[in-house]
């Protein structure tokens, strides 16, 4: 469980969490996500549930309505990292 350590637009937040921007009912939030020694964070894969790691510089060079697959099931298009 996240620790919540902040409070952000009258909302308590966890580390990394932060609105950004309000307009009526509809926030805008940045999330950061860390990640380990090596440069890499976790992802799922959408088809299969698997985790696997992408590089963070990579993945910031990617179009945002990408979506990442683990790569191990056959006929499904993948994104190179």
């Amino acid at each position: 469980m996240a620790a919540v350590t902040s409070i952000s637009g009258g909302f308590r937040m966890a580390d990394g969490a932060g609105v950004v921007g309000r307009q009526g009912d509809v926030f805008e939030m940045r999330v950061s996500v860390p990640t380990d020694e090596d440069g890499f964070f976790g992802r799922q894969c959408p088809g299969c549930s698997q985790v696997f790691r992408v590089d963070s510089d990579e993945y910031e060079a990617l179009p945002e309505d990408l979506r990442l697959w683990c790569g191990s099931r056959p006929g499904l298009r993948t994104a190179a990292l």
